[in-house]
């Protein structure tokens, strides 16, 4: 349990520090669209695509069995105790990865699909109490890390040398998108009470977003987002003398929520790949599986986004932020998320 808590909060390093390295480019210089950067030479490339993948998915591998294998967590629904890391969610988000970096140059909508199928199986096993979201957000590290590190390492074997596989990326241009993100949530614990129950938020919550951008001007835009979330919970009760019991985990608590608001960008647009936003949305949450508590909710999110353009028509990034969540009374977290962007 001691690896997995220290392995829990290197989370929040371990996403940036991806997010950071997804969004980087080798010398930061726009790249014009009459030359091939050797990036590109590189997904071109059948053979190196080929270790790459080999390479990426073996070292999922080996690190998803070795950390299931010697933490013995006890699953949601008792039915074993192997339940750090999520195996299903590393290899669907290993495979994600693995094919988004092989397949972006096409078209975004490779990314964003095979995105949206990784975040639902990551959902999947919190909302059926197969794991707990921190199962999960480990398990998105580990599929999203090893793809990384086994590229560079399959650029290494290839060529002999490491280099940035990433292309120097096109001019930012604020236009119309849709991105899909997988978010972390890190609660501030908030204490609730219904029905001489009392319900406090836990150390992690998983979740996935859309998110709609349509610009009104040169620098702002109104923002639509959909997402669903799956956040620990933990209960304690009375014995009947009124001391009061320890608490205890409980199930999570799953919710659907929609908002509306705006964005405002907050770079030069076009002067560069790199692109730097704000955004602020209110709306309302439906959560599902507690009839104690109020299954209608409001929520407020604002975060500040960093992104970096591959090519014309996709881009992708990290985002951290703050939700507020009334149920009824208030309930905080801190958000980091990556996400990828298709770009219209």
């Amino acid at each position: 349990m001691k690896v997995k808590n220290i392995f829990h909060r290197c989370l929040p390093v371990a996403l940036a520090f991806v997010g950071a390295m997804t969004a980087s480019a080798a010398d930061g210089a726009v790249e014009s669209s009459d030359t091939i950067p050797y990036s590109e030479a590189l997904h071109c490339d059948p053979v190196l695509s080929g270790i790459r993948v080999g390479t990426s998915f073996g070292l999922n591998v080996g690190m998803t069995e070795l950390l299931k294998n010697t933490i013995h967590e006890m699953r949601p629904d008792r039915s074993g105790n192997n339940s750090f890391p999520s195996r299903h969610t590393s290899w669907a988000y290993s495979i994600s990865s693995i094919a988004s970096n092989e397949l972006y140059s096409y078209s975004p909508w490779w990314v964003l699909g095979f995105h949206v199928v990784s975040a639902g199986v990551g959902l999947q096993r919190t909302w059926t109490s197969r794991h707990y979201p921190s199962d999960v957000l480990a398990g998105a590290a580990i599929g999203i890390g090893s793809a990384a590190l086994g590229s560079w390492i399959g650029e290494f074997f290839y060529s002999g040398r490491f280099r940035s596989i990433w292309p120097c990326g096109v001019a930012a241009e604020f236009k119309a998108s849709l991105d899909v993100a997988t978010e972390a949530l890190f609660p501030f614990t908030a204490i609730h009470s219904f029905d001489g129950i009392a319900y406090r938020t836990g150390d992690s919550g998983f979740g996935a977003s859309m998110n709609l951008t349509l610009p009104v001007s040169a620098r702002l835009g109104l923002l639509a987002t959909a997402c669903m979330q799956s956040l620990a919970m933990e209960c304690s009760g009375s014995d009947g003398s009124g001391n009061t019991k320890p608490y205890v985990t409980s199930d999570p608590l799953n919710l659907m929520a929609f908002s509306l608001g705006g964005l405002a960008r907050l770079t030069p647009d076009g002067a560069s790949p790199f692109a730097l936003d704000y955004d602020l949305t209110v709306g309302v949450a439906h959560t599902f599986n507690y009839s104690t508590m109020p299954a209608v909710s409001f929520m407020l999110r604002t975060s500040l986004s960093a992104s970096w353009r591959m090519t014309r028509s996709f881009e992708s990034g990290a985002r951290a932020g703050y939700q507020l969540l009334t149920i009824p009374e208030a309930a905080s977290a801190m958000t980091l998320s990556l996400f990828t962007r298709a770009v219209f």
